[in-house]
Parts: structure tokens; sequence; C-alpha cells
């Protein structure tokens, strides 16, 4: 579970409460029936007519096992797992718990190199058209989300106008009484516009978007890494050349040692036999 994420929202919960609902001569007010229709069936009827219902089917997925509950892919052990690979092991000899870890596109990459039926230049343009295709499909949650948000403002402004325009109509009838209670009601819908855009649709696209670059980064250095254990280059190069993709302070982490350690020996036996 995303602790960040739910400890986000609990918190933009505690403001909403504290910071409005608690303080206010009717808190009731908030929940006027007619402000929150409009505004959340408003939000799902033009979003129905906005995206396809397929899309909202991965978004959901997206936010419940990419932002709620996430499957944590450090860079950190993904160029330890290309590292694992750089001495070109068959894919059945790989201890099974061990492979099931590895990132989904490294699992992919390999297995289409482990065939050797193509150029080196042929296998670096399908993996960066898969890793493309890939980036521009994840993209499509930001993009929700983000038009998304724009809806319920605008729902929110539409009741506020609504509301005015009933309290208009009966302003000759009740007097000035009825105008501060009338007011109130016509913001309520404005109120949750904003909130609901500005607290939870569009802090999840940014949320989205920053899951997207990560992910991409971490394709990117597969399929670097990839790149050059289907040219046959020796572990330590493929090992200083994904070092590149971190900042210098995270360079010397112990996996990173151990992992190359690891390669070095298994390719040192390979070496000599091949060049006996």
């Amino acid at each position: 579970m995303n602790l960040t994420v739910i400890s986000g929202f609990v918190l933009a919960a505690a403001v909403v409460w504290f910071g409005v609902l608690a303080h206010a001569g009717r808190p009731e007010i908030f929940l006027d029936s007619h402000a929150l229709i409009l505004v959340i069936g408003g939000t799902v009827a033009a979003a129905l007519v906005a995206f396809p219902m397929r899309q909202y089917g991965d978004l959901f997925t997206f936010l419940f096992t990419g932002i709620l509950f996430p499957t944590k892919r450090a860079t950190a052990k993904v160029i330890s797992q290309v590292l694992m690979l750089s001495t070109r092991p068959e894919p059945s000899a790989i201890d099974p718990e061990i492979w099931r870890k590895f990132h989904p596109f490294l699992i992919e990459a390999y297995l289409i190199s482990a065939r050797n039926d193509m150029t080196h230049a042929e296998f670096k343009m399908i993996l960066q058209g898969r890793r493309q295709r890939f980036q521009e499909r994840n993209a499509w949650e930001a993009k929700i989300l983000t038009a998304l948000a724009k809806f319920p403002p605008a729902f929110g402004l539409l009741g506020a106008t609504t509301g005015m325009i009933a309290m208009m109509s009966n302003l000759g009838g009740g007097g000035k009484e009825i105008i501060g209670p009338s007011m109130a009601i016509a913001l309520v819908a404005t109120f949750w516009g904003i909130a609901l855009a500005n607290l939870i649709l569009l802090p999840l696209a940014d949320r989205a978007l920053r899951i997207n670059s990560e992910d991409a980064k971490l394709r990117m250095i597969i399929s670097s890494g990839l790149i050059l254990i289907h040219q046959h280059t020796r572990p330590n190069v493929v090992f200083e050349h994904l070092l590149g993709f971190l900042p210098v302070g995270e360079r010397d982490d112990p996996r990173f040692r151990k992992a190359l350690f690891f390669a070095q020996n298994k390719a040192a036996p390979a070496a000599k036999k091949t060049a006996a």
C-alpha cells in the first residue's frame, strides 16, 4: 500500500473538515443534494462523453495497482537484474523465483535477445518501438485525470449560476432574509467543484505523470543494457554504462558491486573457453 498517497488523502479530508466544515455555522449546508448531484453527476456524465468506457477500466486498474498498491521497482534493483543477465545465461537456467521478480519489460526483451535470430540494429529497433508504444499507452491515465479535473469546477460554477438565478427569481417575494442562505447554497457547488479537482483529480494526474516518467526511465535502462548485452559487451562495460543513469551519490550501492562480481566470475570461464 502506498502510504504517501493514503496519507495525502487523509490530510486532504482533515483540511476540508477542520478548515471548512468544523467552523461553519451550518455544516449541513455543504451536503446540499442539488450541489452534489450537479457537480458529481455532471462530471460523470461529461467523462462518459469524453472517453470510452474501456479506458476507465484501464484507469481504475492503474489507480489500484500503480498508485494505491504499486510494485516497487527501484532503479538500483533493475540495474542489478540487468547485470545478472550480462553473461547471457539461458532463460531456463535462471532460478524461477528470481526470474519472476524481474521487471516485465526486462523479461520480455531478454527472451527476444536470447533467440539470437536478429541483428543488433533490428533488436535495438524492436526495443525502442515497444518502449515508445508502452510510454504512449501509459500517458493516457495522466491525460484522462487531467481532463477530468476541468469538469468539477465548471459544473460548480454552473451550480452557483443556477442557484443565483433561483435566488433572484424569489428575491421580490422573500426579501433580504433569503439572500444570505440562498447565496451560500449557490456557492456550495463551486466549493465542491474546486475541492474535487484540486484535492483529488489533479494530484492523481501529477502522480500518474511521475509514475510514467519513472517507468520510462527504467525501460530506457533496460533497453540500453540489453542492447550492450546483445552485442556481447563485457559486464564491467555494461556496469559503468548503466551507472550513468544514476546520480553520483547513488552509484555506491553495494548491490551493484555484488552483481558485477557475480557477472565477472560467470563471464571469466566463458571467455577462457572461447579463447581455448
